[in-house]
């Protein structure tokens, strides 16, 4: 976060403006990280980001302008200019094959993992990076493999279970659908996933405890069976 930050005051201190993030006016901080979002690139080559670094960017000064004043640069509707930014400059930049990855999937680095959880883009401290932490506990403990099965996803597959040890765990009940194999819905897992917990870690870091926070921060009505997850 503390470089993300740098970056953004150096480039304001480029249009003479010297006041410290926090300072400036919504209205005028709006209008500077769109233009910030749009030009920034990188010191080495003066190359384009990738578009996930301009969304963990993002991601920092959410967390910093939230931390100073309360706000949020993701949510409020004053700063959708500069999310529409954002979006915008993704969509270039994967036109130009920048973010462009092969239909394998490529398993994250522990290193690579660690950065997540520091950035805050998994974890429980927001919204997002709790989202982010379930699909990531789903996709690492019950084989979740594509964006479509974690869509289809009920609140019924997955059942809060304890061992005769007392062991927490959760428990993926697949449905018979045809994302196995694309044609045989009867090739399903012969062992049901399991996702135990892990107490010895700190909670964000623990998948029980993320599910069961997310079960609580979920309102009553979405926690039945046929709800999507």
């Amino acid at each position: 976060t503390p470089s993300d930050i740098g970056l953004l005051q150096r480039f304001l201190s480029s249009k003479n403006e010297l006041r410290r993030i926090e300072d400036i006016s919504v209205e005028q901080l709006n209008e500077y990280l769109s233009e910030f979002i749009i030009s920034v690139r990188k010191k080495e080559d003066k190359g384009e980001y990738e578009p996930s670094s301009l969304r963990s960017m993002f991601a920092s000064f959410e967390r910093y302008l939230k931390k100073k004043n309360g706000f949020s640069i993701m949510m409020d509707k004053s700063f959708e200019r500069a999310r529409k930014a954002l979006q915008s400059k993704q969509k270039e930049l994967k036109q130009k094959g920048k973010g462009n990855k092969p239909n394998a999937s490529v398993a994250l680095s522990e290193d690579e993992v660690k950065l997540l959880y520091e950035k805050e883009l998994l974890g429980i401290s927001s919204r997002e990076a709790l989202l982010n932490t379930v699909w990531f506990n789903n996709t690492i403990h019950f084989g979740l493999r594509g964006c479509k099965e974690h869509r289809d996803m009920c609140w019924g597959d997955v059942k809060p279970c304890k061992n005769a040890n007392g062991e927490e765990y959760i428990e993926y009940f697949e449905r018979q659908t045809k994302t196995r194999t694309g044609d045989n819905p009867r090739d399903v897992r012969k062992v049901t996933p399991k996702m135990y917990a892990i107490p010895t870690n700190p909670p964000e870091k623990d998948p029980v405890f993320v599910y069961k926070f997310y079960a609580e921060k979920r309102p009553n009505e979405m926690n039945t069976d046929e709800v999507l997850v």
